[in-house]
């Protein structure tokens, strides 16, 4: 392992240790936050150019009439396919990525949030939701993956919409936050039986640590068990990876970030906290050194290979500095080589449907403005 210690993640633990105790109260009644608003501090000019603008384009008109979006059946692109969770809260993701705070695509995300509410709300007992069965999302990343991207997506955008439907929003995330505590396994994971469920756990792991954030309860015991597992990700084990160090990688990496984002009686303990300062540098060690191999995942491009690209641009922009213009500059000249006439991407492999894809391309070529806007406003 490599024994240089990213500044950044060194002193944000630190904080996070440093901390006083955040309550974690029950805010399901509570009056809803107003409206995202335009930050008054100006943010950087919007990464992505022409090539992120076309990729949102496309999202917006995909949209379906009940507000979804649907990636369809194994080797299918998703055309004409059902509205299922996981691609809607992915592309709702992706849309206010791209607005960063500035209240762009706002009827879009709302229509969006509220499918992916009304799936929680009409959920059966358990860990899922109600949503299509056998998506190709689901037989390739987990079944649970829906219920992970809806609890990630809904604590991103509470305090984003009118009072009353933020307090749908608000209410839902209790709801899907104890369904994925409840689906937790013996190692601190989260899902399984699919092809690469380790990007199903790291979305569900994140979607944890947002939802404390944003003041949900969360168990420790279950956020305990979850650091370790991702730590033992992030530091080589690629048995749930299908054997590909990519999404491992990326999977460690992203959810040492948001460790890191903890503090009062949700923090990461100490030993999680220096295990995730290591799986953090090993990560940019990987990235730096790629020769194309690392970072070709597969082989091709596939929606695991954005989940990835995602992870890693959610790192890096947290990190700032020399890596991480130099790891945008990389994906950005990547993705903007391989986006199609229609401003889409396609999946070669696994997950091919353009949404997810697009999506996922979009939240990679957005992270940096979407970690500069979250610096400004962290629980908003």
């Amino acid at each position: 392992m490599s024994s240089s210690l990213p500044l950044w993640l060194t002193l944000t633990l630190a904080t996070a240790v440093a901390a006083d105790s955040a309550v974690l109260t029950d805010w399901g009644a509570a009056p809803a936050p107003a409206p995202a608003k335009a930050p008054s501090v100006p943010l950087p000019p919007s990464q992505g150019g022409a090539t992120r603008a076309k990729a949102v384009g496309f999202l917006l008109g995909a949209q379906h009439g009940d507000g979804g979006w649907g990636s369809g059946d194994h080797g299918s692109n998703g055309q004409g396919a059902a509205s299922d969770v996981a691609t809607t809260a992915f592309t709702v993701l992706a849309l206010q990525r791209d607005a960063a705070g500035s209240g762009r695509h706002l009827t879009a995300m709302k229509r969006g949030a509220l499918f992916v509410v009304e799936a929680v709300e009409q959920a059966p007992a358990g860990p899922q939701l109600r949503t299509p069965e056998g998506t190709q999302i689901q037989r390739k990343l987990g079944p649970l993956v829906d219920t992970h991207l809806a609890g990630l997506m809904l604590g991103e955008v509470v305090g984003t919409f009118d009072q009353a439907t933020d307090l749908r929003v608000r209410r839902a995330l209790d709801i899907v936050t104890s369904k994925i505590a409840s689906a937790q396994r013996a190692d601190g994971s989260f899902d399984g039986n699919a092809w690469a469920p380790v990007l199903s756990t790291a979305l569900a792991s994140q979607g944890l640590a947002r939802a404390v954030q944003v003041g949900a309860k969360v168990d420790k015991d279950v956020l305990d068990k979850s650091d370790t597992y991702q730590n033992n990700v992030g530091k080589g084990d690629t048995s749930q990876s299908a054997g590909i160090n990519l999404y491992a990688v990326a999977s460690g990496f992203a959810n040492a970030a948001k460790m890191a984002t903890r503090t009062g009686s949700a923090a990461p303990t100490a030993s999680a906290q220096a295990e995730a300062i290591e799986v953090s540098a090993d990560a940019v060690q990987a990235i730096r050194s790629d020769d194309g191999s690392f970072v070709a995942g597969f082989g091709s491009l596939g929606g695991e290979e954005m989940l990835s690209y995602m992870m890693i641009s959610d790192g890096m922009a947290a990190k700032g500095g020399a890596e991480w213009d130099a790891w945008n500059r990389k994906i950005s000249g990547i993705l903007g080589s391989a986006q199609d006439a229609q401003g889409s991407w396609q999946g070669h492999h696994c997950i091919t449907s353009q949404v997810f894809s697009t999506a996922g391309g979009v939240m990679t070529l957005a992270a940096g403005d979407m970690a500069n806007w979250r610096r400004l406003h962290p629980t908003g």
